[in-house]
């Protein structure tokens, strides 16, 4: 019996070893948002500026982007401070980007007010966009339509914050399956005058009829650099 015991200890170490190989490598993989330059400072050399201000230089072949598309990607061999770094890339998704819009009784109907799923960590400023990874229910069949508007006739709260809901129309699609999705609103978009900053105030209606309520300034033109890493790339196109 004992012996028998040995064997299967040897036989189970090598897919032991794999596994912690396995997580070793998930350990090192990073999940970031950034823009695509084709022809970074006159090289003719294609890399990604990430939303922290870093530049990854991809060292093997990633899918062509139009300059300046944002996208979310997979890297590895990341440098963390370095202002440029070579990495690995191991999947890349153009990211929804959007202007916010104004609520009108024209298009109401067509915004929607369906609920959606955030959580308050998974909204958060970086560069110009405001950025939102979110959670809904749908078939896989049709597309929902995601945006980010004001409300003239109900522009601030007492506080004296613009407030923007986020508006979802799953267009009576079936709520079967879970479905993750990422978007990127451009905050410039507000700037109606010469106004330095806005504070404001997103509302998020989820399914179980609550309210999320998520409060931040944004600063026009500035910077804003951010860290944020993905839990994930949401690879559906069931957006718009």
């Amino acid at each position: 019996m004992k012996s028998q015991i040995r064997i299967f200890i040897i036989a189970i170490f090598p897919f032991l070893l794999m596994s912690c190989q396995d997580d070793e490598e998930q350990a090192t993989t990073w999940i970031s948002l950034g823009e695509v330059q084709n022809d970074y400072n006159g090289s003719g050399e294609t890399v990604i500026q990430l939303d922290n201000g870093e530049v990854l230089i991809p060292t093997n072949t990633i899918p062509h982007y139009d300059d300046d598309e944002r996208i979310a990607l997979s890297f590895s061999n990341y440098e963390e401070g370095a202002a440029e770094f070579e990495a690995t890339v191991y999947n890349t998704k153009d990211v929804l980007t959007k202007d916010i819009v104004k609520l009108t009784e024209e298009n109401e109907e067509e915004l929607g007010n369906d609920p959606i799923h955030v959580h308050e960590q998974d909204i958060w400023i970086s560069d110009k966009y405001l950025n939102i990874y979110f959670e809904y229910l749908g078939s896989g069949y049709v597309s929902h339509f995601i945006n980010m508007a004001t409300d003239e006739e109900n522009k601030y709260d007492k506080n004296g914050r613009l407030i923007l809901t986020f508006k979802h129309n799953a267009y009576h699609d079936y709520m079967h399956y879970w479905f993750p999705g990422l978007v990127s609103f451009d905050m410039e978009s507000l700037r109606e005058g010469n106004e330095t900053s806005v504070d404001f105030v997103v509302l998020i209606k989820d399914y179980d009829k609550t309210i999320v309520v998520w409060e931040d300034t944004y600063e026009f033109g500035a910077e804003n650099k951010s860290s944020h890493h993905l839990k994930d790339i949401p690879t559906t196109e069931t957006i718009k």
